[in-house]
């Protein structure tokens, strides 16, 4: 786990989602390889745990949608994912803006078939920065 930083005390705790997670710390480190960003990689997760917990609080703070209509649909579908499954395949950088597209992959609790969803961090100036992820993909 690299030097990970807490945001506020509303959030929640990085270094423990980190160390009692292994499929998030696995993430977050590949995520901060490829991005070189500490904030990249705690947003990422943070962003799926948000979802994980239903939290539309959480979401809207690290999501690019903040409308209810958009997260529900979102939410319905992180909630019938295992997330013991969930791993990154692919991070692919944008050539044009300062963006990653990250390509997951899971099964669901329900499921054996391996599912892909794609999310962009989108990092704009390094400080700030959000995940956009369609709900109809």
């Amino acid at each position: 786990m690299g030097g990970v930083i807490i945001y506020n005390s509303s959030d929640y705790n990085i270094n423990d989602l980190l160390s009692s997670n292994p499929y998030y710390d696995k993430m977050y480190e590949l995520v901060l390889k490829n991005t070189q960003s500490e904030k990249a990689a705690s947003t990422l997760v943070l962003y799926l745990e948000s979802l994980k917990q239903e939290d539309l609080t959480r979401i809207r703070k690290y999501s690019f949608l903040n409308h209810d209509f958009e997260l529900q649909p979102l939410i319905s579908l992180y909630k019938e994912v295992n997330y013991e499954t969930l791993v990154i395949e692919r991070i692919i950088p944008s050539q044009a803006e300062p963006s990653y597209e990250v390509q997951l992959s899971y099964r669901l609790k329900k499921g054996t078939s391996k599912e892909f969803r794609t999310v962009h961090i989108n990092l704009y100036d390094g400080v700030n920065m959000d995940i956009y992820e369609d709900p109809d993909q």
